[in-house]
Formats: C-alpha cells, structure tokens, sequence
C-alpha cells in the first residue's frame, strides 16, 4: 500500500468528487464536505490547479493507487471515494487505514466488493465505511474489521453485513463540523 505515487496509467479524467466530498480545513483555506468548492468547474475541473492549495495538493484518492480495482470503481463511477486515514486507527492495526466514503447512492455494495474490503482487513488494515452527512456536519463511520474478520470466507455474507451497515449509517446523529483554523461552524 503506497502513499507515494499515482497508478501511472491512473487520470481523473472528467472526475471531480474530491473536489466536492473531502473537507479541506487549512489555514489558507477551508471547504466544507459535500459543496463543491468554487475553484471545481463542472467537467474541466480545477480552474487553480497549478496553484492549488497544499491540501489539494496533498490529497491521494485510493482508486488512483489502487491498480487492482477497475475503472468502473473511480469515484465519479462508483459512488465510492477511497481516502488513506491516519486517524481512528485502533492499537494493534497497520497505522493507515483506508476509508471508503459512500455518497449518493447505497447500492454499492455485492460480494465482489465485500471480498475486496475484506482482503484489507485480512491484512491487518482498518477499514472503515462512512456516509456522507448534510453539508457542514461529519460523516458518520463504521470500523469494518470487528464486523468482517469472522466472516472472511463467506463474500455473500459479508455482502449482507456491509448492506446492514450502509442501511444504517443514516441514522447515525451527524455533528456539526467546526473548523479548528476558522472562527466558524459550517452547516446547511
């Protein structure tokens, strides 16, 4: 798992859904998750890319990386962007976890990509499913290992687990996110 480089033959192409779902909260600049941030024109993408800030800079989406998923997985295609995390890693887990963030639609979510998920937590890595809450609040998320690891052998199983998560996640109480380099809380 590299957080180094791009799949070299890995675009995005016309796909902008960082530039719409990732929180930027920078001294220089901050974004709230789920508004497209003003630099992001539709099908051409960042109007400042040259010049972008750090954040954009520094952000790599995991489809990117990841050579063994297809393109129907990139994140525009999918309904699903792929994030390393840091964060939240419990004792006794590799120290990068991956997060798949799910937005707008729920049907994501069959054997093929349980058994993709459930490769990770065989490996040691958290992974954690979350939802995209209103604009302006967390995401709500759910470590997949404790739910997964028993059930490895069985995709269509997994596939079930993941379908009861996602179906929950909802109804998870979404907080308001307060900048930590802004004076403000954002919400709709």
């Amino acid at each position: 798992m590299s957080l180094t480089s791009s799949f070299p033959t890995r675009v995005c192409g016309t796909c902008t859904v960082c530039c719409t779902h990732v929180l930027i909260d920078d001294p220089d600049f901050q974004k709230i998750a789920g508004v497209t941030c003003p630099n992001c024109k539709d099908g051409k993408g960042c109007q400042i890319y040259a010049m972008r800030p750090a954040p954009c800079r520094g952000f790599d989406c995991g489809w990117k990386l990841m050579p063994e998923l297809g393109d129907d997985l990139r994140p525009d295609r999918s309904g699903i962007l792929i994030r390393y995390i840091q964060e939240h890693i419990p004792p006794g887990l590799h120290p990068v976890g991956l997060n798949f963030l799910i937005y707008g639609r729920t049907d994501v979510v069959g054997p093929g990509f349980a058994g993709f998920l459930g490769r990770y937590v065989a490996q040691n890595i958290a992974v954690f499913l979350s939802m995209r809450g209103p604009p302006g609040y967390s995401d709500a998320a759910v470590l997949l290992n404790s739910h997964l690891a028993p059930i490895l052998n069985d995709p269509n199983r997994m596939a079930k687990v993941l379908r009861d998560i996602v179906r929950a996640l909802p109804a998870n109480q979404f907080e308001p996110y307060v900048f930590k380099h802004g004076k403000r809380t954002l919400n709709a």
